[in-house]
């Protein structure tokens, strides 16, 4: 499952010149109860110049004991955050996005699956709910700004049953996605701008 993603951007992507595109595997964080993949993505131009870096981080379930003693306080809306925006999602926008990005993993748009899976319905993908919530950002936040986001790091901390409705929100340079303010918690993360 995504777990999240830090994201910096160090110049805008041409149209019209090759890219070249580095993956690694740089980091295992593994309990014996699930393992954290990061993985890193660094897309350049064909002479050397950066563009985009991104860590890609990967949950991976491995069954073992649950950890003992008091449980971690789910993520949650500070009760102070600002309001952005509100998000509709539809019972097809896992599908959606899985025809737009080629991720087609069942539980965004086969019901059953996603039932049988542990998650009632479907869900929308992480990515699909952070490219939305970076969208009201940038229309209602920075007057449509495209060159203000610097850098964005978030974790997907619940996921966004489909159809739902859900807002952003900001405190400070923190970015939330959830039910309001002092609600649950979809997004949780950080965002630099320039």
């Amino acid at each position: 499952l995504n777990g999240g993603c830090r994201a910096v951007i160090h110049n805008d992507i041409p149209a019209d010149q090759p890219l070249h595109l580095e993956a690694q595997l740089v980091e295992v964080d593994d309990d014996g109860r699930r393992a954290i993949l990061t993985q890193r993505l660094e897309t350049r131009l064909t002479d050397g110049t950066p563009l985009l870096t991104a860590d890609l981080r990967v949950f991976v379930p491995l069954g073992g004991p649950k950890p003992k003693g008091p449980r971690k306080p789910k993520p949650a809306v500070p009760v102070d955050a600002r309001e952005v925006a509100w998000l509709r999602f539809k019972p097809d926008d896992g599908f959606r996005f899985a025809c737009l990005t080629g991720d087609f993993n069942p539980v965004h748009w086969i019901g059953p699956y996603a039932k049988a899976a542990g998650f009632g319905r479907t869900i929308q993908h992480g990515f699909g709910t952070l490219a939305r919530a970076l969208e009201a950002l940038n229309t209602q936040a920075w007057a449509g700004d495209t060159h203000k986001l610097q850098a964005v790091d978030v974790r997907f901390t619940r996921p966004v049953k489909l159809p739902a409705k859900v807002g952003v929100y900001t405190h400070g340079d923190q970015l939330f996605v959830g039910t309001g303010a002092g609600g649950a918690a979809n997004l949780v993360g950080t965002f630099e701008t320039h």
